[in-house]
């Protein structure tokens, strides 16, 4: 979810796949389907429409979440689920702030008031961000006219709620989190870095939020390189993943290469009602290679072509991936990633192959269109032992067709 970018088709086709696997499941729901389908209709838009420049992304429309009413089971049922340990955190939270609103109803302010706190302590352990999350990084980096996350509802209905009852304040939500790029600056227009977050309580043995929910627990960085989020008070483990651009098509090898380093994160955060600074993420280029042979689109015998491409200084070796492109009935192509293959030098010969590694690109038949890719690794012994570095990686891949399937 975010922009639509034509120029980098690599993610659209991607996106193009993943939304059509979704949309042939038959048990969505009316309101997730019309979403898909929606999503699908920009993401075939920029794939077809090859103006380039930004595509507008729908509107958000909070869905029917498990907080916007109170479900139907029984009350005693409710507080039984709210205290069960053997259900998740996530189910225990909602059925607390449930079964708050069920009290609240029936004039049990005291109780209602317990349940609701029960919700905050629970939300806020499983998550608790309050702002400065983005359902989709875009052009607009106020924070009022970001597209808004569901991540941070839920901690803040049971505060509201609290608050509503006349309840004692909950534990501050004014401390947070700050990161900080160094060593690149974003540019004026066109491109769009963000993080992945994941911010709970280091004690959970599990998290159990919901998968879908993760795809929101995003941060987009300012102009200046900065960007802040507004989370409750207490101590949590803190994960961050970098990679996450969005940006007009013009900027599609930026983002393919730009790198931001975070291994000065820490593990463990506290956040006490103040700001809390991290250490800068350093931004670095990884090397752009480029594909030399075969030639894009080149008609291939597997077991005589040579694929060859420019080295990187300080590899010590190449990961080739390889995919295939297929059509289906309705016209739409996919592609399938099945194979990858490392190699010590920037040449791949498939059929000199030793039987072991020439299974992982059988797969491919005659007729069939390939896709390949090659990131360049390096081994880095690092504190916790030997490391994988990426080096370098291609900045727009190739196809092939396959006239002659490998034959041994």
């Amino acid at each position: 979810q975010g922009i639509a970018s034509s120029g980098d088709r690599e993610t659209l086709e991607l996106a193009r796949t993943r939304l059509n696997i979704l949309l042939g499941q038959t048990e969505l729901s009316r309101v997730r389907r019309e979403e898909a389908e929606q999503d699908l209709g920009h993401v075939v838009e920029a794939l077809e429409g090859g103006s380039g420049g930004l595509r507008p992304t729908r509107p958000f429309r909070p869905s029917p979440g498990f907080l916007q009413s109170s479900p139907s089971d029984p009350l005693a049922e409710l507080l039984a689920r709210s205290g069960d340990p053997t259900l998740s955190n996530w189910e225990r939270a909602r059925a607390a702030y449930a079964a708050g609103l069920a009290l609240e109803k029936a004039g049990e302010r005291d109780k209602a008031l317990a349940s609701f706190r029960d919700s905050f302590d629970l939300h806020r352990r499983l998550c608790p961000i309050v702002d400065g999350i983005t359902m989709g990084l875009s052009s607009t980096y106020a924070q009022a006219d970001r597209r808004p996350s569901r991540v941070g509802e839920e901690l803040r209905s049971a505060v509201d709620a609290i608050a509503r009852l006349g309840g004692e304040p909950v534990p501050s939500l004014q401390g947070g989190l700050r990161f900080r790029i160094e060593g690149f600056s974003i540019p004026p227009e066109g491109f769009y870095p963000g993080l992945q977050i994941t911010l709970y309580d280091p004690m959970l043995s599990e998290v159990g939020m919901p998968e879908s929910y993760s795809r929101d627990m995003m941060t987009q960085f300012h102009p200046d390189g900065t960007v802040t989020i507004r989370a409750a008070e207490g101590r949590y483990a803190l994960r961050v993943s970098d990679g996450h651009f969005a940006h007009d098509g013009e900027h599609a090898e930026l983002a393919r290469l730009l790198t931001l380093d975070t291994s000065g994160i820490p593990e463990i955060v506290e956040i006490r009602g103040e700001v809390l600074e991290l250490e800068p993420l350093r931004a670095s280029l990884l090397a752009p290679i480029t594909l030399l042979t075969p030639e894009d689109g080149a008609s291939v015998d597997l077991n005589e072509v040579i694929f060859r491409w420019s080295p990187v200084e300080g590899a010590d070796r190449y990961r080739v991936g390889f995919s295939r492109l297929d059509e289906g009935s309705s016209g739409i192509r996919t592609i399938t990633y099945f194979a990858s293959v490392e190699v010590s030098d920037a040449v791949l010969v498939p059929g000199a192959l030793s039987r072991e590694r020439l299974e992982r690109v059988r797969l491919y038949a005659a007729g069939d269109t390939g896709r390949w890719s090659v990131t360049a690794l390096k081994r880095h012994q690092g504190a916790d032992g030997e490391e994988e570095v990426v080096l370098g990686k291609t900045v727009t891949t190739r196809t092939f067709l396959v006239v002659q399937a490998l034959s041994r």
